[in-house]
């Protein structure tokens, strides 16, 4: 099985220019055969159906795989939008909880939960969109909650 992982860690603008590059080829490459050996090994008759249909069959395989590329990255976006959406529901059900501590906890433990979410904000998501694992960020922020949640004494 052939690993294409690789691809997903390419920007966007050399993506794009390599799967145009390769349909383009394709059909030029396509044409240049068509239009110049093909008379040579079959005698002189007129090839423009056959360049017609390589034309369009070109177009259809460019068409599908465009529409499959679309497909995958909407998938992709569905796919976080529910883990981002899920995440805040968290967060929001647990500020809401820790709402009704008596103070000082309560105090305490939002403001980790607000520093938490910052980090998030401010620090994770601008390295995952640079393709980094921001993993250390988040796990010390829900670490520092956990640890002054687990050891309140009621």
């Amino acid at each position: 099985m052939i690993n294409l992982l690789w691809l997903y860690e390419l920007p966007q603008w050399l993506f794009c220019s390599i799967v145009l590059g390769a349909f383009i080829g394709f059909a030029l490459t396509g044409q240049i055969v068509v239009r110049r050996f093909l008379p040579h090994w079959f005698g002189d008759k007129n090839y423009n159906d056959i360049v017609g249909q390589f034309l369009s069959a070109s177009g259809v395989f460019f068409g599908i795989t465009l529409g499959l590329l679309s497909v995958g990255a909407w998938e992709n976006f569905s796919a976080v939008d529910a883990v981002v959406t899920k995440e805040a529901i968290f967060i929001g059900v647990l500020y809401r909880t820790v709402e009704n501590y008596p103070e000082p906890h309560r105090t305490a433990l939002t403001d980790r939960l607000r520093d938490y979410t910052r980090g998030e904000i401010d620090q994770a998501w601008p390295l995952q969109r640079k393709g980094r694992n921001p993993q250390a960020i988040g796990s010390a922020g829900l670490k520092a909650f956990n640890n002054y949640l687990t050891h309140i004494e009621p």
